[in-house]
């Protein structure tokens, strides 16, 4: 899993190194990326502000965009480990 300056979230095959799958939504650059403890989801944090989660299964944004960093974008993000919960946090850079 990785994040890029090209704005998109991809997910790698670590056995063979070829991209699986190019997740595109992001307006700015891709600063961080977790996968959720089952291995269904990721979340990804940007340069354009926002967090955003996606399914791994279709690529599809799963919701819409967490906002309220105002002018910081999300350097790290990070899954809950607790089953129940399907949280993350962040932290911010000016």
């Amino acid at each position: 899993m990785s994040g890029g300056a090209d704005e998109t979230v991809r997910v790698w095959d670590a056995k063979t190194g070829k991209c699986e799958q190019v997740i595109r939504g992001h307006g700015k650059a891709v600063t961080c990326v977790a996968v959720a403890p089952d291995g269904k989801s990721v979340v990804s944090g940007s340069q354009d502000t926002t967090l955003r989660l996606w399914s791994l299964e279709t690529g599809a944004a799963i919701g819409s965009p967490v906002t309220g960093h105002l002018d910081r974008y999300v350097l790290f993000c990070e899954y809950a480990r607790e089953k129940q919960k399907k949280l993350c946090f962040c932290f911010e850079c000016p």
